[in-house]
């Protein structure tokens, strides 16, 4: 116990002493994802500097889920990089689960993003969207993918020679 949880950074976290915590869903179907961000959460032990801290669990409609850590290393050194937390999750009947860390030292670093991919799932390519541009004869591209895909935009003026245009890495 407890089952069917999220654990992107279990841990003595106090929402009510600071920093705030945010629910939202963004993207359209079949790229939809729901985040929880935690932004500027201290620890609820204090001794030795507070520390705070900024990550995300993002949960994207192809099943993939991301855990990602904005600011995870300030002050305390007893609890920064989860090194008091436990990182991972498990299904709703606690019959399957991946656990990333337990109390490790350094399990996180600022900037990080782990991804899970449903057990023998396959990431879902990524889709390029062409859309209507701001002025006649004008376009946008846009596109919507897993976390774990890379995508990158490239043009040419001749068909041999390209260039990046954009990446989503």
């Amino acid at each position: 116990s407890p089952n069917s949880i999220l654990c992107p950074l279990w841990d003595n976290l106090n929402p009510a002493a600071g920093g705030s915590v945010w629910f939202g869903t963004f993207g359209q179907a079949p790229h939809r994802r729901a985040v929880v961000s935690w932004v500027d959460v201290p620890h609820s032990v204090t001794a030795g500097g507070q520390t705070r801290f900024t990550f995300q669990a993002v949960l994207h409609e192809s099943q993939e889920i991301v855990f990602q850590y904005a600011s995870v290393q300030a002050r305390n050194a007893s609890y920064v990089s989860g090194r008091s937390a436990t990182i991972g999750l498990e299904d709703f009947a606690g019959a399957v689960a991946a656990k990333y860390s337990f109390n490790a030292v350094g399990a996180v670093t600022n900037n990080q993003a782990i991804v899970f991919v449903p057990d023998g799932g396959q990431p879902s390519s990524p889709v390029l969207v062409r859309l209507a541009g701001p002025q006649p004869g004008q376009f946008r591209l846009r596109i919507f993918g897993p976390p774990s895909a890379r995508c990158v935009v490239q043009s040419s003026v001749n068909l041999s020679s390209w260039s990046n245009l954009t990446t989503n890495t």
